[in-house]
């Protein structure tokens, strides 16, 4: 000790070297208390729930023809049930676009299936909703169509922006960038219109 004390260049050494020292046991205190805290904590699995934690939106479309009292309009009713699984709550915009489209299924001369023309079905007086994590709504729409066959009806709702930067942060990476995906959560079924 007296040896580094009376040399300035044996000061400087051993001042390195009980530098280097509480250097090293800071690091290794500071990756003992991280290890802790992730292990012992449960902040690990909790850091990862709340990375990806997103909405899980389940949609259910039901579509039947109906008979309207007094009319020979020809009707199909959509019903959709709308559940979020997820963790967190959704919040779910209709406005400026229609959610339900049905439209005829039209067969060509070899058997191939096409859609035809959309006919657009609104859902008077939704806006938009906040689903709450573990809730469910239902919706309904009732939709003219020109002539009897076969119909699919489909149910689309639009992400909102913040399940978009979501889904942006987790998507696999694509070859060419997508500028503003349309993301959709949707369901479909057929009807048979008599």
């Amino acid at each position: 000790m007296q040896a580094c004390l009376a040399n300035p260049g044996a000061f400087r050494d051993c001042a390195q070297g009980a530098q280097s020292i509480v250097i090293l046991i800071a690091v290794v205190v500071g990756g003992l208390w991280t290890l802790f805290t992730f292990t012992a904590l449960g902040s690990r699995k909790r850091a990862q729930r709340e990375l990806f934690e997103q909405a899980v939106v389940t949609l259910v479309t039901e579509a039947i023809q109906i008979q309207v009292p007094d009319s020979d309009l020809l009707t199909v009713a959509v019903t959709t049930t709308m559940t979020n699984t997820g963790n967190r709550n959704v919040y779910v915009d209709f406005e400026n676009y229609s959610p339900v489209v049905v439209a005829p299924i039209i067969f060509d001369g070899d058997g191939r299936a096409f859609s035809g023309s959309p006919i657009l079905g609104r859902l008077e007086g939704i806006r938009s909703l906040t689903l709450r994590s573990g809730a469910l709504q239902r919706y309904s729409a009732f939709v003219t169509v020109p002539h009897k066959g076969l119909y699919y009806a489909e149910f689309q709702a639009r992400v909102s922006e913040i399940e978009g930067q979501v889904y942006a942060t987790t998507a696999p990476a694509t070859p060419e960038p997508v500028e503003s995906p349309m993301l959709l959560w949707n369901d479909m079924t057929y009807s048979i219109v008599q």
